[in-house]
């Protein structure tokens, strides 16, 4: 007998449905929303963690640009203004090497090429003394300083 009830009921809900499908369909949305909110909400966490990971990816990308550059500066001859090298080569990974590091050679060699380019000449100003070979740079000077010229010449401090 409760076979047959069960039948029956089975039957009822078929009839139900079809003649109003937009209940029927209602009761399964509404039985399955706990787990389509459960689904969401941790589809939104992996979400949430995917761009806090993007982020901190992008701020070490900026970060480790900026010191590259800073390097890389540090390799420019002095007649070429780092504002105009890297106007040219606004790829900063065009001089890294394959071992992530800047590589001189590049630097060098994109600085030679802007500095021909553009006609931009060596400016340097050391004279040699050809007597013992060392450099004479006129605007390192290493005499007398400001402080002895105050204290005067007899003083012991």
């Amino acid at each position: 007998m409760s076979e047959n009830t069960n039948d029956e009921k089975g039957q009822e809900m078929s009839e139900q449905a079809a003649t109003n499908p937009k209940e029927t369909t209602d009761t399964i949305t509404q039985a399955s929303e706990p787990a389509d909110t459960a689904a969401n909400s941790e589809a939104a966490k992996y979400r949430r963690k995917l761009r806090e990971a993007e982020a901190e990816r992008d701020q070490a990308i900026t970060q480790r640009d900026a010191l590259a550059r800073s390097v890389a500066e540090q390799y420019l001859p002095s007649h070429v203004p780092a504002r105009l090298f890297w106007e040219k080569n606004q790829n900063v990974i065009d001089m890294l090497g394959d071992d992530g590091r800047v590589d001189q050679t590049k630097v060098k060699a994109a600085a030679k090429n802007l500095a021909d380019e553009y006609g931009l000449k060596s400016s340097d100003k050391r004279l040699i003394v050809e007597a013992d070979g060392r450099h004479f740079d006129p605007h390192k000077h290493e005499g007398t300083s400001w402080a002895s010229v105050v204290r005067g010449p007899n003083s012991n401090v």
